[in-house]
């Protein structure tokens, strides 16, 4: 089955206008990683791109900042 319509909150309004202007997102710092979500985005489903203010974001942030901290095994 899968999600037909995804909505991703983003504390950064920079990040947001971005994703929301692809056409100068090549002009980003993260153009690489702006070009990922792209490939994510022209899925067949609907993802909608909010911004969300930093102190609404905690828990998202705290979750990033843990996995970041992550140590992951080789992959061969």
């Amino acid at each position: 089955m899968g999600f037909k319509t995804v909505q991703c909150m983003i504390d950064s309004m920079d990040i947001v206008q971005s994703l929301l202007h692809r056409d100068q997102a090549y002009l980003h710092s993260h153009a690489s990683y702006l070009f990922d979500i792209f490939s994510l985005v022209d899925k067949p489903w609907t993802v909608n791109f909010l911004w969300i203010a930093r102190d609404r974001n905690c828990s998202a942030d705290a979750l990033a900042k843990l996995g970041a901290s992550l140590v992951l095994p080789a992959q061969h």
